[in-house]
């Protein structure tokens, strides 16, 4: 899902196929932050992706001014929070642990279903 949000930020892939490392054993392409800055793969640059699910200080710098609308539940003692993001009149709802994966949750649905 990380992946797919920061898409949906505007990072991209390198476009140049041989820009690769390793990540836990994976060989993942390098990523380009939205300044055309490379993000992802090269040590001592910038470090890796944003992680949105686990940071809300990333899903406001990076996410939330793509977005129209965004409005945060949060009360202590429920179960979950709940976030409601909208996006060219197609609002959608998220629900998890954390605030931030809430919004993932929101953002992602509303990824999946933009034409």
């Amino acid at each position: 899902m990380n992946k797919k949000i920061a898409e949906f930020a505007g990072f991209t892939r390198s476009g140049n196929k041989r820009e690769y490392h390793w990540n836990e054993g994976v060989r993942e392409q390098h990523w380009l932050d939205p300044d055309g800055t490379i993000t992802w793969g090269t040590y001592g640059i910038r470090g890796r992706l944003p992680d949105f699910e686990r940071s809300m200080d990333a899903c406001e710098k990076w996410v939330i001014p793509k977005l129209d609308y965004v409005e945060i539940k949060y009360s202590p003692g429920k179960l979950c929070p709940s976030v409601k993001v909208e996006s060219n009149g197609l609002i959608r709802y998220g629900q998890d642990k954390t605030i931030p994966q809430a919004f993932c949750r929101a953002v992602e649905k509303l990824i999946e279903e933009t034409p």
